[in-house]
């Protein structure tokens, strides 16, 4: 990042993941030498040792909210005494576990609740909001879908 003082500029960054399967129905996930385990309920034949991969989409929708809040704050000069981000939403696994249903296969819809504790005049509340919504990547992201390309490649 660099800042002057009539403007900051920012460079686009790559993100890049992989997963692949651990033991029973855990998935391993990586990013920049980070480890994340994901798993499904045992009632759906995991082992319940880490959040569904749609779980952790809603983390990380609560987690990019809970960022930029941080961030606005920071740019505003605002003390932050708390903050909080829950993400909620149904899903149906009708069509993943290869049934039919007339339900999307993902999240019908989701709700964030943000929880601020700060000291921002009420004037500026709303306008805060804005564009804290406005600013967050992966409300963008799910709000305005960005283009899918899946490649696969076999060996073998």
């Amino acid at each position: 990042m660099q800042n002057n003082s009539q403007e900051m500029t920012v460079e686009v960054i790559q993100v890049e993941t992989l997963s692949r399967p651990g033991e029973n129905r855990r998935i391993i996930a990586q990013s920049r030498g980070h480890e994340v385990v994901m798993d499904m309920k045992r009632e759906m034949m995991g082992d319940d040792s880490g959040p569904t991969p749609p779980e952790l989409l809603a983390m990380a929708l609560g987690g990019c909210m809970v960022n930029i809040a941080r961030i606005m704050m920071e740019q505003k000069g605002v003390k932050l005494n708390g903050l909080q981000a829950g993400v909620s939403g149904p899903i149906d696994p009708s069509k993943a576990m290869g049934l039919e249903s007339s339900n999307p296969t993902g999240f019908a819809g989701l709700t964030i609740h943000v929880k601020l504790d700060a000291d921002l005049p009420e004037a500026e509340r709303r306008a805060f909001e804005q564009e804290l919504s406005n600013r967050c990547a992966l409300c963008d992201t799910i709000a305005n879908p960005a283009s899918l390309d899946i490649r696969f490649g076999w060996s073998s």
